[in-house]
């Protein structure tokens, strides 16, 4: 075999590779660029998430502090209710005190009819004595001079009687009048105690209320703390990710990039080859 062919079946053979390496570098060039259009899809992707995240991250730690308010809120109220169940308590047990002695008072109304009866026995005591000094009045006139001095003195138990007689009867008067005040004031002591007993069950309902609201808001504070802690968490996972995406992409871009130079390269040896087999 002499030269030439030699020649001639190295530029055949160079033509042949040449063409098998420049379809399978238009075909990795291809799959370059489709890998470069999803890394940048991927990469855009990421970046809207990471942005979501981002602002998920903000919104969750807005809510922390508006739950932390509100905790702050529900636990100073839940003083404030105590403090006020512990003054309704102290205030029942007023309430219950003078409702013991109101009764107290009211079984004493009995020793205040007695009273009443006492001024009746009074009233009719002096009637008697009036009656009693009128007669010894008029045998002071009948004895005469004699009888001058005892005169006087049966004017003053008359007057003396009648004095009691009005006592008496204003003691009738007074009497029934207490008797009603005392009722009165057991009857509205009654009505308050029932008043109190029942802000008392209120503040402890409100109480309770207020308590199972403070775990409620408590538990949802410590939630939420562990979403936004998450969520931070997974906000840096993305941002890591977005790196990792970026760096790939650049990777893929050089490759592309690399491949492009090959096959271009590979074009001109190709070309190269079929003139040198024309010449040939």
């Amino acid at each position: 075999m002499n030269i030439v062919q030699i020649v001639k079946n190295t530029i055949n053979n160079v033509s042949s590779f040449s063409h098998n390496i420049l379809a399978t570098m238009n075909q990795q060039e291809k799959i370059a660029s489709e890998q470069l259009l999803a890394a940048n899809e991927t990469n855009n992707n990421m970046t809207t998430l990471g942005q979501a995240s981002q602002e998920i991250s903000q919104q969750t730690e807005s809510v922390a502090v508006a739950a932390s308010k509100v905790l702050t809120l529900a636990e100073e109220g839940n003083k404030m209710v105590d403090k006020t169940f512990e003054q309704m308590q102290s205030l029942r047990e007023t309430v219950d005190n003078i409702s013991r002695k109101n009764q107290e008072l009211g079984e004493k109304t009995t020793q205040i009819g007695n009273i009443s009866s006492l001024a009746n026995l009074v009233s009719s005591l002096a009637m008697q004595t009036n009656i009693l000094a009128l007669n010894a009045a008029v045998e002071a006139v009948r004895a005469g001079e004699q009888g001058s001095g005892f005169a006087v003195v049966a004017k003053e138990i008359r007057k003396l009687a009648d004095q009691s007689s009005e006592a008496a009867k204003r003691i009738n008067v007074i009497v029934p009048e207490i008797k009603a005040a005392i009722n009165s004031t057991l009857k509205v002591t009654n009505e308050g105690k029932k008043i109190v007993n029942a802000g008392v069950k209120t503040a402890e309902e409100t109480a309770n209320t207020f308590q199972n609201l403070t775990e409620v808001v408590s538990h949802l504070f410590a939630s939420n703390q562990q979403i936004h802690h998450n969520t931070e968490q997974q906000a840096d996972a993305i941002q890591n990710a977005i790196e990792s995406m970026n760096n790939l992409n650049y990777t893929t871009a050089e490759t592309a990039k690399s491949i492009s130079q090959v096959t271009t390269s590979t074009q001109e040896l190709y070309e190269a080859a079929l003139k040198l087999k024309k010449i040939v």
